[in-house]
């Protein structure tokens, strides 16, 4: 993703240019263009999101190993058993209402379907973070699933709406 910052028309006390602080921009434009130098992080900005919406979280009780991602970096992943897929889900799903393990559900980074149930998980820093399976590939957290029927809209146009649980 490529982003582009408007800049605000105030200067500063000097009479001095904007600085390039991003506190000091109105809004952010975002486009779907990956600008090859853009951020090492894949899903760093939906990682952001997540972080400020959870905080810091406890690990979770299961194995991790390295998750090869497509920018050389390398994080960790769970091992979560099948028997335990759906208390995770529901555990680390901060909307309402959770989906069915066999819901289809579409990444928008790489705008292909997946079976909820091959979602993972990778511990990050302090924090859990439900992702894709195509994670690796282009970092699509939780925040970019956006379900079978509303990724088909005949006009191009993704709407989700979803309730964030309390």
């Amino acid at each position: 993703m490529k982003f582009r910052h408007g800049k605000r028309r105030r200067r500063s006390p000097a009479n001095l240019p904007p600085s390039s602080n991003p506190a000091d921009f109105d809004h952010v434009v975002v486009t779907a263009k990956q600008s090859p130098n853009f951020c090492q992080e894949l899903g760093g900005e939906e990682k952001r999101i997540l972080r400020s919406l959870t905080g810091p979280e406890k690990e979770l009780p299961y194995p991790r190993q390295p998750l090869l991602m497509s920018s050389g970096t390398t994080v960790e992943e769970y091992i979560i058993p099948d028997s335990d897929r759906q208390k995770v889900l529901e555990l680390l799903f901060l909307f309402s209402p959770v989906p069915d393990l066999d819901e289809v559900m579409f990444d928008l980074h790489e705008e292909q379907p997946f079976l909820v149930r091959q979602y993972r998980v990778t511990r990050e820093g302090n924090n859990n973070f439900l992702v894709s399976p195509y994670y690796p590939q282009s970092g699509g957290t939780v925040l970019d699933w956006v379900s079978q029927e509303n990724a088909q809209d005949p006009n191009g146009i993704m709407v989700q709406i979803r309730k964030v649980k309390t």
